[in-house]
């Protein structure tokens, strides 16, 4: 179906996290620990569709570290055509592969399109792998998320994480995002990056 909202969720020790297709859905605030890929736009080969049109904000994923593959993201997968129109803004992909980037292109230059800003995509491989998989409004500098309250990954008030104060105001947008995985307010004109707000 279309139209679809997972907002405030946590996926915890899975496999997966969540797979993405269809249109115009707002996938926000969700916090995601699992061990293979965090979020996955997909296309049904079969019926031509894509997934498109869709908002993805303020997510943390935060991938275990099982010396195997990991992504935090995987664009059109199973797809013979890019999702047009996605917007990806203030998300955490923290991965711990050495052997893949923390945003897999499955259809190559075709799959690097949509709108990115203040997202924070890191791994331990970042720099051998080359920069091909940062998009304008991507920072590869590792987030620095420590394990605080309730034994989640949240961004580090002390180091500091530099998700921290960083992210895209969006209060007043169409998607109107104002509090985060814990109903706690946002901050009025920068918020952090992720799924939650430190107070």
């Amino acid at each position: 179906g279309n139209y679809n909202v997972v907002k405030s969720t946590y996926f915890l020790d899975t496999q997966y996290g969540m797979r993405v297709y269809g249109a115009h859905h707002t996938i926000v605030n969700n916090y995601i620990q699992c061990w293979h890929a965090g979020i996955q736009t997909y296309g049904i080969n079969t019926g031509g569709l894509t997934c498109e049109n869709c908002l993805f904000a303020n997510n943390t994923l935060a991938l275990l570290p099982t010396g195997g593959s990991s992504f935090g993201v995987i664009l059109d997968a199973e797809s013979t055509a890019p999702g047009a129109g996605n917007t990806w803004y203030n998300n955490i992909f923290q991965c711990y592969a050495t052997n893949h980037a923390p945003i897999l292109d499955s259809l190559g230059a075709a799959s690097r399109v949509g709108t990115w800003g203040a997202n924070v995509p890191w791994n331990r491989a970042s720099t051998p792998l080359g920069t091909w998989w940062l998009r304008t409004g991507t920072s590869g500098a590792k987030p620095q998320l420590t394990v605080l309250q309730y034994e989640m990954y949240r961004p580090d008030p002390v180091f500091p994480s530099p998700a921290i104060n960083a992210g895209i105001d969006l209060r007043f947008t169409p998607y109107f995002i104002t509090d985060d995985i814990d109903g706690q307010a946002r901050a009025n004109s920068t918020p952090e990056i992720g799924s939650d707000e430190i107070i």
